[in-house]
């Protein structure tokens, strides 16, 4: 289910400001905003940003600023 929900992420509908993790998660799938997939699909990753590789040294000044 919608585990990033409880997470914290936002909710891809309207509304959902004070419900339930679950009943925000049953409405993003009663209006289609999200799609449970078998073990054989593969989930539609749609992307508008470039990944960019990180060297070990960026890694590491990362994790030390989230730190602080």
């Amino acid at each position: 289910m919608r585990g990033q929900l409880i997470a914290g992420d936002k909710p891809l509908v309207a509304g959902a400001a004070g419900k339930k993790p679950l009943s925000t998660a049953v409405q993003e799938l009663y209006e289609q905003k999200v799609k449970i997939l078998t073990e054989d699909e593969e989930p539609e990753i749609e992307t508008d940003f470039e990944v960019k590789e990180r060297t070990p040294e960026e890694i590491k000044k990362e994790e030390e600023y989230a730190e602080e």
